[in-house]
């Protein structure tokens, strides 16, 4: 799903590196990145995101706040693996 969509911007299973070229120049061609979606984790999984997405969500400046410090702890432990 986008990132235009809140309920699913920082969705684990909703992020996944693409080229400039599929993901800007071709507006990350959304049919084949959801048949990419459901062969990873399973069929019907691309609709669980889509449903998610049109859910409305509010998160607080806490959970916010929670999801970055994790978010760059995380990094913190791949860039030391990496090394």
């Amino acid at each position: 799903m986008s990132r235009k969509h809140y309920s699913t911007r920082w969705d684990e299973d909703n992020v996944f590196p693409q080229c400039y070229g599929c993901n800007v120049m071709q507006q990350g061609q959304q049919y084949l990145f959801s048949k990419f979606i459901d062969q990873k984790f399973g069929e019907g999984y691309s609709d669980v995101l889509l449903y998610k997405s049109k859910q409305t969500v509010k998160f607080s400046d806490f959970e916010i706040e929670e999801m970055i410090k994790d978010f760059t702890n995380r990094l913190k432990v791949l860039e030391k693996e990496k090394f």
